[in-house]
């Protein structure tokens, strides 16, 4: 009896301190993009901020005629903090709303995946683990710095797949009516987006077709069908077109050749693995983009302070050919350095891709490793990056339903584009870990420890860099804790001084355009998801 409670304290605190490594870690990486990178300088953000001036009546149109909820919730963010802004590329104030709009959308997904590990049957503590993982997950965080729609199917996609698992445990309408209404939301987000979930769920309906009788299916897509209608006839009347009836951009007005597919410079890979030398091979951008940065529009963009100041930590010893370093390996205290004295030093520089290309590789073997030992319904979660990287392929190789490549850069098969089905696989991997060993611990921390030294850390100061963060943490929301950590790392004598936030005047916050239907069934789909884990937790 004392053993056991003993045991069930030491679980407590396993628990809470979980928990509290996860708030930290929210808080800690919300800092670092926060301070260290520009939202409005991300992939085509200066394109999505016209939704932005729509929404507020300062733009007559909305741009490339997507649904215009996600741009909604984060002018909804931009409202509650100030009546009026200014705009320009380097606003501060926007940045932080954008990535604090995208923060509350992240933490939804990421209590979804919680209560979906339980559903899955998976150790709480092993769950608490795996959200810790997501938190530091390149691709996950990438989803949080850019002003794109993907981040509200990571917010969704959990959910539908939560409720999915209930109805295939109690037969409830109530499921399916919710699975239809997150689905309907995405389908009219993005074009990719509703053609990978609806995959996704096709799929999943097809294993597991003899559980649903012809009656829900029919209720289903009833609902499915009359939502989708209700925002098709919302953007109707916003004067938004359909998200399939858009015309390429030039340079986009291509179709991908067919050995992309299976093209693969082995010899490249391993000398160049960057930007614009793989943009003919679907696997080599797979791997670098996977972990990495392949593209630079995130934490290697040139003007954002994540690819600044970039202290190496393994150098090479011809920088000091005075010097007679004994081993392969050699620690300069001086210089805070490995010094590496062995062949091939020019590839160094490649350091952070090269453990990136393991990480990538790693995380395919064990997806293929368990995809063989495990059961068919868990087996179709693995695949769904799979179903995803299947769309991207149908509109580069085929131009359904419309040309959309461009050969100079490729970036139509960017991991970004489905990256909010990576989860899945993770999921399944972290359910055959069985329980919390001290292996997979590490694992998780040396994980982390890679995620930072791959967005650009640790750094070499120096006055412009001290200033250059001074003036954002002075400007962000968190300055009177910020200050409190940030201040002592500066190598100059520069103090925070935390000021009162001046968005500026000239475009007023007052909402002219409203997703009205769209909206609705979101603050539906939420407020019955957090009342459905209410009930489960009781």
């Amino acid at each position: 009896m004392i053993y056991k409670a003993i045991k069930n304290i030491q679980k407590i605190k396993i628990s809470y301190f979980y928990i509290t490594f996860i708030l930290f870690s929210i808080y800690f990486t919300f800092t670092l993009s926060n301070i260290y990178f520009n939202s409005l300088s991300g992939a085509d953000n200066y394109k999505y901020i016209e939704n932005i001036f729509f929404i507020f009546g300062k733009s007559e149109n909305a741009f490339d005629n997507q649904g215009l909820f996600y741009f909604f919730y984060v002018a909804m963010f931009i409202k509650m903090r100030t009546g009026s802004f200014n705009y320009s590329e380097d606003s501060i104030f926007l940045s932080e709303t954008i990535q604090i709009a995208n923060l509350t959308l992240f933490c939804f997904g990421i209590l979804g995946y919680y209560f979906l590990s339980k559903k899955l049957k998976i150790n709480k503590n092993l769950s608490f683990l795996l959200i810790i993982f997501f938190i530091y997950f390149p691709s996950f965080y990438y989803l949080r710095l850019n002003m794109k729609p993907e981040i509200l199917a990571f917010a969704l996609v959990p959910w539908i797949f939560y409720f999915f698992e209930s109805y295939l445990e109690t037969k409830l309408k109530i499921n399916i009516a919710f699975i239809a209404i997150g689905t309907s939301i995405l389908i009219s987000s993005k074009g990719s987006i509703g053609a990978m979930i609806i995959f996704c769920l096709f799929i999943k309906f097809i294993v597991h077709i003899k559980l649903f009788n012809f009656k829900n299916i029919i209720y289903g897509f009833s609902i499915l069908l009359i939502c989708w209608f209700g925002i098709l006839g919302e953007n109707y009347l916003l004067n938004i077109g359909n998200i399939l009836d858009r015309e390429p951009e030039d340079q986009y007005d291509n179709l991908a050749p067919k050995d992309i597919l299976y093209s693969l410079d082995t010899e490249r890979l391993f000398k160049d693995p960057k930007k614009d030398y793989h943009k003919d091979s679907l696997i080599a951008i797979t791997l670098i983009d996977l972990l990495g940065d392949y593209f630079e529009l995130n934490w290697k963009e040139d003007s954002v302070l994540f690819s600044k100041n970039i202290k190496p930590l393994i150098v090479g010893s011809e920088l000091n050919p005075e010097i007679n370093y004994p081993k392969l390996l050699n620690i300069d205290w001086r210089s805070k350095n490995i010094v590496y004295s062995g062949p091939g030093q020019n590839y160094l520089k490649y350091f952070q891709n090269y453990i990136g290309l393991l990480f990538s590789l790693l995380f395919i073997f064990m997806t293929f490793y368990y995809f063989f030992r495990e059961t068919i319904p868990n087996k179709i979660y693995i695949l769904f990056p799979f179903f995803g990287i299947i769309i991207l392929l149908i509109n580069s190789l085929f131009g359904f339903p419309q040309n959309n490549f461009d050969p100079l850069v490729g970036d139509t098969l960017k991991v970004f584009y489905y990256s909010f089905l990576i989860p899945l696989p993770i999921l399944i991997i972290f359910k055959n870990l069985k329980r919390l060993k001290i292996k997979n611990l590490i694992f998780v921390i040396l994980f982390i420890v890679f995620t930072l030294i791959n967005l650009g850390f640790p750094k070499s100061n120096n006055e412009n860099l001290d200033l250059a963060i001074k003036s954002k943490v002075e400007n962000t929301v968190l300055c009177e804790v910020n200050k409190i950590f940030i201040e002592p790392t500066f190598i100059t004598d520069n103090n925070i001084d935390c000021q009162k936030i001046d968005p500026g005047n000239k475009i007023n916050t007052g909402i002219i355009k409203i997703p009205l239907f769209s909206t609705m069934l979101y603050i539906v789909f939420f407020i019955y998801s957090l009342f459905r884990i209410k009930k489960d937790v009781k």
